[in-house]
């Protein structure tokens, strides 16, 4: 965020209905369609603005860039924005940082059908309303997280108080648990290949991708990171970053990025 404003991109970093400094409604279903819509709306109500203050304005042009999760979210909004006639703003490119394959790690269509049996029991026990609500409780202390992100982080330095606070202060929240648990329980949605055929080369495409990730590999699973060359997208590893390389080795993840800017004419005159 901090490299994109510097080199004077207007940036705009959101927190997802659900997650993070964002409200937590128990009225809406958490999905990733929820999450594309959201973005959508944000990106029309600040291009209406802009146009309306600047009549003669062409077109916004918006570059997204997610991790994770929010890697496939963006994909989603930037096929909607290509789709939208009514939304006056286009999508740019999108630079997806250890791109996950769905909003939950497995689809049932995916397993073979024991094991699919099997997930479907588990999400049944674990993740009810009275033991989801002791393993969250159990999972949100500070000592945990720290320990979860240490093993997805590969540089340690990066794992400090701030990014532990960060994660732990929206635990507190008196929705928090219910919506994990509806996120656990949420559907996948479409798959990153099922989206990026959808873009069908409209929109150049970016991968970064933390090599020692063990949520999102670049080498194993149906959605792994290094088939994504094949589906028309320019990937870059970085040997020895986890599963967020823009956090976990920023300066190597930001020269990627800048570089392939640079090469798609990308200038922060025009995009947002």
């Amino acid at each position: 965020i901090a490299h994109l404003a510097e080199c004077g991109f207007r940036v705009y970093a959101l927190d997802l209905l659900g997650f993070g400094q964002s409200d937590k409604p128990l009225d809406v279903e958490y999905q990733l369609e929820l999450w594309r819509d959201q973005l959508v709306d944000f990106i029309d109500y600040i291009s209406h603005a802009r146009s309306s203050s600047s009549p003669s304005s062409s077109q916004d042009d918006w570059l997204l860039c997610g991790n994770s999760v929010g890697s496939l979210v963006a994909l989603m909004t930037a096929e909607a924005l290509a789709t939208k006639k009514e939304v006056d703003a286009g999508a740019r490119g999108v630079v997806m940082f250890n791109c996950a394959g769905g909003l939950t790690s497995f689809r049932y269509s995916e397993l073979a059908p024991p094991l699919a049996a099997l997930l479907w029991v588990v999400k049944r026990v674990l993740f009810n309303d009275v033991i989801g609500s002791v393993f969250f409780d159990k999972f949100r202390t500070k000592s945990n997280i720290r320990s979860v992100l240490s093993q997805v982080y590969s540089n340690p330095d990066a794992v400090d108080d701030a990014l532990v606070d960060a994660l732990y202060n929206p635990s507190e929240h008196p929705n928090a648990c219910a919506v994990f648990l509806r996120v656990l329980n949420a559907p996948a949605g479409p798959t990153p290949r099922t989206v990026i055929d959808a873009l069908d080369a409209r929109v150049p495409l970016l991968a970064v991708w933390g090599e020692q990730d063990p949520w999102t590999p670049l080498r194993t699973g149906i959605h792994r990171g290094e088939l994504f060359p094949e589906w028309g997208v320019e990937l870059h590893v970085i040997e020895d970053a986890g599963h967020c390389p823009q956090d976990d080795r920023p300066h190597r993840a930001n020269a990627i990025m800048s570089a392939w800017l640079d090469r798609m004419g990308i200038t922060p005159h025009e995009q947002q």
